[in-house]
């Protein structure tokens, strides 16, 4: 975008530099002003999509590094499980999210989490963790958020909790979870508001 106004300040230059008479020369200036306003006005708009297209083409081109990156980095986060070095693996799992948004790896990071004393401070995630399926490990860790950091629970969070009710309310700890993180939804399909364990 600089040097395509760059381009155009050197035009309104030059149609200044022959201009013939005074409103020859104010015309180019306006003019050449004008165009560069209205480009850098479009150049903004459309900025967001045209990073995606390039973005887009170029993780193209480099699928192939991703890819063999990604499972470099996964076989250095299952070392550190093995290890029994949660938090490392946590980490390198967390990363590899941003990337890979799968059922396994999700699973992984909870499992790493499980291992944690978890305290107000930290940076959580819960959203990001929900599984495709039922996993008694989330909602242990759903549990536990809902002590810590109960302002994480969102809709989604409260729509997995809601579709496996049953399954939750079997648990040791169903009945806990059931109280203090979903609440009921009322005769409207609309989530009552929390209330407390």
């Amino acid at each position: 975008m600089q040097t395509d106004v760059l381009v155009l300040g050197i035009f309104t230059t030059a149609g200044f530099a022959v201009a013939r008479s005074f409103t020859d020369m104010a015309a180019a200036v306006i003019c050449g002003m004008l165009l560069m306003a209205v480009y850098v006005k479009i150049c903004r708009v459309y900025e967001p999509y045209i990073l995606r297209r390039i973005l887009s083409k170029q993780l193209l081109h480099e699928r192939q590094k991703i890819r063999q990156g990604l499972l470099s980095d996964i076989a250095r986060a299952e070392e550190d499980l093995k290890a029994e070095d949660f938090k490392a693996a946590y980490e390198k799992f967390r990363e590899i999210g941003f990337f890979l948004k799968d059922n396994p790896i999700r699973l992984l990071k909870i499992m790493c989490l499980s291992h944690f004393i978890l305290r107000h401070d930290m940076e959580l995630e819960l959203a990001e963790l929900i599984p495709d399926r039922f996993e008694p490990n989330f909602i242990a860790y759903l549990l536990e958020i809902g002590r810590v950091k109960p302002q994480l629970i969102d809709r989604s969070t409260l729509d997995y909790v809601q579709k496996h009710r049953a399954a939750i309310e079997a648990l040791p700890h169903g009945r806990e979870v059931l109280a203090a993180a979903p609440g009921r939804r009322s005769a409207s399909s609309r989530i009552s508001p929390l209330t407390e364990a």
